[in-house]
């Protein structure tokens, strides 16, 4: 325990660190980097005596020395090649704030077609399961299970190639939607008929993921639109502007909607646990640095051509 509160200390200096010199953007790369391990870090506190939990020191020193370097190398590119340290930094004076158009009939068209991949798609997996189950949740667990199998044991047929690589299309339209939609969001030259259609893409593309049982493309939409809006607002109000506090609200905001919404979807999806949602949450959040020092303690032997990158520096630096 004592060397988690000294990883959650280092984590924390070294975010407010990496933020005075990032000009208080909550949003640069190091400073999200210490957010996501202060998190995890956080986390595996609170589950220390359920999980009997027993970090090493040398876990805190990598993940300590590795998030030191990761910010001393983004203040370096800073000073070097943006001069933001010297108020150097280069403001775009004016950009085009008009509506990004796209005709109608080719948000409609797209539309139909997405429809159609994603119907296919579930009578594929509906064909592929078989049976006659109650209801589609069923199928959707039962696709899963069967998907994890074909991967452990390259037994189980899965969805063919063509329908796989038409839902690459479904996805990359909700992203493409996405952008689109928030940026005429931000530039206030959004028509509601043209933004339904671009959340009615957005949808669709998530719809793939979840007949899976997986909320993974839930996330990684998310965590899109989070990046798209920052981008949008910069380009329209200056990139000398301060976004961060706005930022800090919609991010616990956010947390608090979508970590319980992550949660009870799992009865949506034909999936259960007994666990309550601060185990399972945590489970997600801070068990990557937990089994790094379980990785670290005991690793897995390794017979390939050049072994193991992290073991290699381990061993050179002592740890």
């Amino acid at each position: 325990m004592v060397s988690l509160i000294i990883l959650i200390l280092i984590e924390v200096f070294l975010f407010c660190f990496s933020y005075y010199f990032s000009e208080h953007d909550i949003m640069s790369p190091s400073c999200m980097m210490c957010i996501m391990f202060i998190i995890s870090t956080t986390f595996a506190l609170l589950n220390v005596n359920n999980w009997k939990i027993d970090f090493s020191f040398n876990t805190t020193a990598l993940i300590g020395s590795g998030l030191l370097v990761y910010v001393l190398a983004e203040i370096f590119f800073r000073y070097v090649f943006c001069g933001q340290l010297h108020g150097k930094l280069y403001v775009q004076n004016e950009y085009d704030n008009s509506e990004l158009i796209i005709k109608p009939i080719i948000l409609d068209a797209m539309i139909a077609f997405n429809v159609v991949v994603v119907f296919l798609y579930l009578k594929s997996i509906i064909s592929i399961v078989g049976g006659n189950m109650t209801n589609l949740n069923s199928y959707f667990h039962a696709y899963r299970v069967m998907g994890i199998n074909s991967m452990q044991y390259q037994g189980t047929s899965i969805t063919n190639g063509p329908i796989n690589f038409l839902l690459r299309f479904v996805v990359a339209s909700g992203y493409l939607a996405a952008f689109i939609g928030m940026r005429n969001m931000v530039t206030k030259n959004a028509k509601r008929s043209v933004q339904l259609r671009y959340a009615i893409i957005v949808i669709l593309s998530l719809l793939p993921s979840l007949m899976t049982g997986g909320r993974s493309g839930m996330l990684r939409m998310f965590a899109a639109l989070l990046i798209y809006y920052y981008i949008c607002w910069h380009q329209i109000n200056g990139w000398d502007k301060n976004l961060s506090m706005k930022y800090i609200r919609i991010g616990l905001f956010s947390f608090f909607i979508i970590a319980p919404a992550f949660y009870f979807s799992l009865e949506m999806l034909g999936r259960a646990t007994n666990r309550t949602i601060i185990d399972y949450i945590s489970d997600y959040l801070a068990s990557s640095i937990c089994l790094l020092d379980q990785y670290l303690k005991s690793p897995v032997p390794c017979v390939s051509w050049g072994k193991s990158l992290l073991l290699e520096l381990k061993s050179y630096c002592l740890f």
